[in-house]
């Protein structure tokens, strides 16, 4: 997750020694997932709604082209699980 796929060549590591699945999101929905989160997020403590937009939308701008090259990609909104299998 995050940009693990993002650095050296993990994505292309992850493809050939297991499934890759990308599960996509809109921006606002990551944003509005962030803003919510239980979980403290450090590199977005302290910002605000917009700032935290801003983060995301560039973020999606530079990591997109890696997590597209995940073998399988599910559409994350209204994702029901046991579709999946």
């Amino acid at each position: 997750g995050g940009g693990t796929p993002c650095f050296y060549d993990n994505m292309e590591w992850m493809n050939a020694n297991g499934t890759t699945i990308f599960i996509k999101v809109t921006p606002m929905t990551a944003v509005h997932r962030l803003m919510n989160s239980k979980k403290k997020r450090p590199l977005i403590e302290g910002m605000n709604e917009q700032e935290v937009i801003d983060f995301v939308a560039k973020h999606y701008a530079v990591r997109m082209p890696f997590y597209e090259k995940a073998q399988i990609t599910v559409k994350g909104e209204n994702l029901d699980f046991k579709e999946l299998f």
